[in-house]
């Protein structure tokens, strides 16, 4: 699932696309694999020991990456009328200023919020795909969608 970060070591992915990921809808599979790959882009470069302009640049990428995610998901939620659509915008919400309290910290300087950062990503990731998304996934699947 994800790898500790160990200085001077082989770089290593910190997180993996694994089968318990997959939807079995194309589009969210892949925007899923992107999103896994972005983190894996803030790993480096905290890994890299990279500056922190470099760190929020990635972070920025990311997060405009989720909100299409986001919006994608909610379109798919909606035509198949999922009756936790309200609650699945809620988290959305929560992972979006999430990431933007990150990145102010990361601004002040205090990359002590790094290792917690990771934390959250891998967490974050792991949890939405697997306890939100795989609800979602046969009424989506139901309307066609694939």
């Amino acid at each position: 699932m994800h790898t500790p970060i160990v200085p001077g070591e082989t770089k290593v992915p910190f997180m993996e696309w694994s089968e318990q990921y997959r939807m079995h809808i194309e589009s969210l599979d892949q925007q899923h694999q992107a999103i896994i790959a972005l983190i894996n882009e803030v790993q480096e470069a905290i890994q890299s020991a990279a500056a922190p302009v470099v760190v929020d640049g990635i972070l920025r990428k990311l997060s405009a990456y989720a909100e299409e995610h986001f919006a994608y998901e909610e379109q798919c939620m909606e035509l198949c009328q999922f009756a936790a659509l309200t609650k699945h915008q809620c988290q959305h919400r929560e992972m979006k200023k999430a990431i933007v309290d990150f990145q102010t910290a990361i601004a002040l300087g205090n990359p002590a919020i790094y290792m917690d950062l990771l934390n959250f990503l891998m967490k974050w990731l792991h949890g939405h795909i697997l306890r939100m998304d795989m609800e979602y996934v046969r009424d989506v699947r139901s309307v066609g969608i694939r």
